[in-house]
């Protein structure tokens, strides 16, 4: 049997050359050949899977996906053990585990408890596929407690996922054969992953991958362009319809310092763009808002501005301005980072943002009871403004759509409180409020008075996030903090590998715009 790598077909393609959209292209071919049963797509998050998923593509969503999610759907959806950190906690208490976004997710720079450092180490030992005899004496014993405690419950954890896949899963999982296995950010993937997409590519027709070497940004955790770089197969996508010359120029420099890649010739888009060198670093917060919400009320369009830097905390001082002055702000590609989301509605539960809107409910009305249960039970302070037992009825009525009468009304609310809750005064329901829902409850409602409703529901203009979370996206106006951690200075200085992942990261960062590019700070 043929080895699956002989059959890797490559589509290298820069920033904005539509690697994606050329993966989706050849996908509906196949499909149109050999049908839709017999494609397999998947990519390395979940924003990407997505992404392909709404190219036009009419297969089944078991086909497409990260490799993880075709793993764990191949192998009948096994319990995770990343799912029951509070089980693993209670008897491990050394080697407690954060959360398990922390875990499989996490930005660099994140150090989380000292079992999150001795699982991400355990982690990217397997994804490299390196024997365990190579871990630190740390997070060796932490292995073996962990290992022992997934054989004792019978969980794997998302790494056995691909361990298991490998000889359990000869063979691609949801498809007919002969089938076509795709793969988009394929210079994200690890060995670990390659061993599973070379062996099911060795049963199937074709075998497909698009990346960038260049955009290579998750060596950090496991990811290997190697595969990618030595494929038999290669070709590069020449058109680029993002990025401008000048941004180009830029990337190019910065992509002349990565010693191991593919060379690549691209043109860039029509248009000259804008470079601005700027000494304002990422401690100056307030310029900085200023500036957006300047851009924001100057620009004749929706216009998007995104402040990108290559660590997480160089983005707390903005973001306390932003919040401190009720500007709207999000990163719709971390949606599980709350700090970077404070307005998007929760994935579980009833967010701060749907309390506010309940209770400022339309003035020529009362509330409905689902309404009521939403803000008055878990905002108001109960001796100074609820009836004894009017949270209990609230409550057990939360889902009732039908409007409470103001005889109900009377008889759960205090007069007082009554009479100023049906103004809709936020500035009451803050002093109302407990005072562990107030800090949360301050920022949706600055929002609220600045920019109106809308402002609480629209997704908005001004992104904040690492380089990391905004790899493959775009944006009108980037602002990129251009300094480096302590340890990314080292990395510039030892050279090597290290070194790669700081300059691939800079060539990402100044790659997302579309218009302008600000540079923020000290320059090498």
């Amino acid at each position: 049997m043929a080895d699956g790598m002989e059959k890797l077909e490559v589509i290298f393609g820069a920033p904005g050359c539509g690697k994606t959209t050329e993966l989706a292209r050849l996908a509906r071919k196949i499909a149109l050949q050999d049908g839709s049963d017999t494609l397999l797509l998947c990519a390395f998050t979940r924003t990407a899977a997505h992404e392909l998923s709404t190219r036009g593509l009419e297969i089944e969503k078991r086909q497409i996906g990260t490799l993880h999610a075709l793993c764990f759907h191949g192998l009948d959806c096994p319990p995770l053990a990343e799912s029951h950190t509070k089980e693993w906690n209670a008897s491990h208490a050394l080697y407690a585990l954060s959360s398990s976004q922390s875990i499989t997710d996490c930005d660099l720079g994140h150090q989380g408890t000292f079992g999150d450092q001795c699982l991400h180490e355990v982690n990217v030992t397997r994804h490299r596929c390196l024997s365990a005899r190579r871990l630190s004496p740390p997070a060796h014993l932490f292995w073996r407690a962990w290992a022992d405690w997934k054989r004792e419950t019978g969980y794997l954890d998302y790494t056995d996922l691909l361990a298991r896949a490998r000889t359990v899963l000869p063979v691609a999982p949801h498809v007919s054969r002969p089938y076509s296995v795709m793969v988009d950010e394929g210079q994200d993937m690890s060995l670990l992953q390659w061993s599973v997409l070379r062996q099911w590519a060795s049963h199937a027709a074709r075998f497909i991958a698009a990346g960038d070497d260049e955009q290579a940004l998750y060596r950090w955790a496991g990811a290997d362009v190697r595969p990618l770089l030595t494929a038999p197969s290669r070709r590069v996508l020449p058109q680029s319809y993002r990025v401008p010359r000048l941004q180009q120029a830029l990337a190019l420099a910065y992509g002349q310092r990565i010693r191991y890649k593919e060379p690549k010739v691209w043109r860039p888009r029509a248009t000259e763009g804008h470079l601005i060198r700027i000494g304002h670093t990422w401690h100056h917060a307030d310029f900085w808002r200023l500036q957006a919400q300047r851009w924001l009320e100057e620009s004749a369009r929706e216009t998007t501005v995104t402040f990108i830097a290559p660590c997480a905390y160089m983005l707390q001082p903005l973001v306390a301005a932003l919040r401190e002055a009720g500007v709207p702000f999000g990163n719709p590609w971390r949606t599980r980072r709350h700090d970077w989301n404070p307005l998007r509605m929760p994935h579980r539960g009833i967010g701060m943002v749907q309390r506010v809107l309940d209770f400022l409910k339309s003035p020529d009305r009362l509330w409905t009871w689902k309404e009521l249960g939403t803000w008055a039970p878990a905002l108001l302070r109960s001796e100074e403004c609820v009836y004894p037992g009017g949270k209990g009825r609230m409550t057990a009525r939360a889902e009732d759509p039908g409007l409470c009468t103001l005889a109900d009304l009377k008889e759960l609310l205090l007069p007082l409180v009554l009479r100023r809750a049906l103004t809709g005064s936020l500035d009451w329901l803050e002093s109302a409020t407990l005072r562990t829902q107030r800090n949360a409850l301050t920022y949706p409602c600055r929002v609220y008075r600045r920019y109106g409703r809308n402002a609480l529901l629209d997704e908005p203009c001004i992104r904040v996030g690492t380089v990391h979370s905004f790899k493959g996206t775009e944006s009108d106006i980037v602002v990129y903090f251009t300094d480096l951690s302590r340890s990314q200075r080292l990395a510039l200085c030892a050279g090597g590998d290290a070194a790669d992942d700081v300059w691939r990261m800079r060539y990402v960062a100044v790659t997302r715009a579309r218009e302008m590019l600000i540079l923020a700070g000290p320059l090498e």
